[in-house]
């Protein structure tokens, strides 16, 4: 039979009342308080007994410091006169038993105790908190505001997911200190005491956490899926060194602490560590991993180029240059008559490259392909069929996923989209992209039920060849 337990402990730190119940209550039970740490505290068989819990705070108390502060002994003193006993400081919360039947309260003025509390908890509470939310937001923002790569693959929503769980905990951390505070000054007011924060909390804070490990698991299968191995690696890689930094850094913390380093100096060397360890670890990982190699080709991009190798995978696809020439007259390829000569199978005679990529989600689903075919004849230009195909399943993106694909981001002065005739398409909107006011470039945006097409080309397409491809990716 184990004498040692360790819990994982997530009350408030202004939950006075919520701690002292629950240390009395696991003493009870026979397991004594023994030490208190960020998120586990240690606890120590011992036998059942009845035993009272005090908590109180000490606005200058930190685990930083090397020894107790003045104001801390000086409390100490006075509990130990009184019949209390110091258990351990959990930041600035100090922790004091008592097995005496009716032992002298600590606190006696609940005004006192409720300003105390604002004023050694609000500082860890408010700034901490709103931070988080801000960056949170900030990320989540940064998601949305490419709806298209958000919607379309599964790892962006989890991510988002994720981000959501984030802002929630954050604001119901920061809510819930904000009720425990004003129900408690109203009780104070009426003679009363300071309210208890109940379960609700501890209970909800574990199921964001349970939530956030399995979106996150969710997360990491979804990067493998949608970005291959390479990105996966460097994720995970990157978490681990992230976990590896925070705990050294808490390693030198209590090491600095127990050779009698001071607060202030044990906070410098923190923040200076935490900086140079990101830069050394992280920054190595980022090098080895994106850095480009004499031939320009980062680590990912190769591990990628050997996933999104295809396979007999033009006989999948809607439309290809060897679909459209068997299924619409060569005569309406305008001048790439050449095409008809050539065999896209035979190397010998052909350059051909053809990349895919597709994504689903049930929001959205997305296919990207771009192919390329040249003769071995150098007078030959290159013939390209590029096509991105998005269909919507959420009615109210629709719009904002047909102006994302139309963001203009040319550098070219007057680049810009404009309306065409969508009849010619079968189609019910068509944007063509002009360099200028009368240099039209083969490139479209195309919408059609609920599929948007951004369409290039390397010739001007018939009107045979534009509505048979808008009934194969707009089926």
């Amino acid at each position: 039979m184990r004498d040692i337990r360790y819990l994982w402990e997530d009350y408030q730190i202004f939950d006075y009342a919520g701690v002292e119940k629950h240390l009395s209550d696991m003493a009870a039970r026979g397991w004594r308080l023994e030490k208190t740490g960020a998120m586990f505290w240690k606890y120590r068989r011992m036998k059942p007994a009845k035993v009272t819990y005090a908590v109180t705070y000490i606005h200058n108390a930190s685990d930083l410091n090397p020894q107790p502060t003045q104001e801390q002994q000086i409390l100490d003193e006075y509990c130990q006169e009184a019949g209390w006993k110091k258990v351990a400081d959990w930041s600035k919360m100090q922790i004091f038993s008592s097995e005496e039947a009716d032992p002298i309260p600590i606190e006696t003025d609940e005004a006192t105790r409720l300003e105390v509390i604002r004023r050694c908890t609000g500082m860890q509470i408010w700034p901490v908190n709103i931070a988080l939310l801000l960056l949170f937001l900030l990320e989540a923002g940064m998601l949305l505001s490419n709806p298209i790569t958000f919607f379309t693959r599964n790892s962006n929503v989890f991510l988002g997911l994720i981000l959501l769980t984030g802002i929630i905990l954050t604001a119901v951390t920061m809510g819930s200190y904000f009720l425990w505070s004003y129900r408690s000054e109203k009780s104070v007011k009426q003679g009363g005491k300071c309210v208890s924060c109940g379960q609700f909390y501890r209970y909800f804070n574990r199921g964001v956490l349970i939530l956030t490990l399995l979106l996150a698991w969710g997360w990491l299968m979804s990067l493998l899926a949608d970005s291959g191995i390479g990105i996966f690696v460097y994720a995970v890689l990157y978490m681990v060194l992230v976990y590896l930094i925070i705990i050294l850094m808490r390693l030198s913390a209590k090491l600095m602490k127990r050779r009698g380093f001071s607060k202030k100096a044990n906070q410098i060397v923190l923040i200076i560590g935490n900086i140079l360890l990101c830069i050394t670890l992280i920054g190595t990982l980022s090098y080895v991993f994106l850095h480009p190699d004499k031939n320009g080709e980062s680590m990912i991009q190769k591990m990628m180029k050997e996933d999104t190798a295809e396979e007999d995978s033009a006989e999948k696809l809607p439309v290809t240059l060897q679909s459209l020439q068997s299924n619409v007259p060569s005569v309406q390829f305008s001048g790439l008559e050449a095409l008809e000569s050539m065999d896209v199978n035979d190397d010998k005679q052909i350059e051909h490259s053809l990349r895919t990529r597709e994504y689903s989600t049930c929001f959205m689903w997305q296919l990207q392909v771009d192919e390329l075919i040249k003769a071995e004849d150098e007078e030959l230009e290159w013939i390209t069929l590029s096509y991105d195909v998005l269909k919507v399943n959420l009615p109210f993106l629709y719009e904002k996923c047909r102006l994302e694909y139309m963001k203009n981001n040319s550098l070219e002065r007057g680049a810009h989209y404009q309306k065409e005739d969508a009849s010619l398409w079968n189609a019910e909107r068509v944007y063509r992209w002009y360099y200028g006011e009368d240099r039209p470039a083969d490139e479209w945006v195309i919408c059609r039920g609920d599929y948007i097409v951004r369409l290039e080309l390397s010739w001007e397409p018939s009107d045979g060849q534009k509505v048979w491809m808008m009934e194969r990716l707009c089926p």
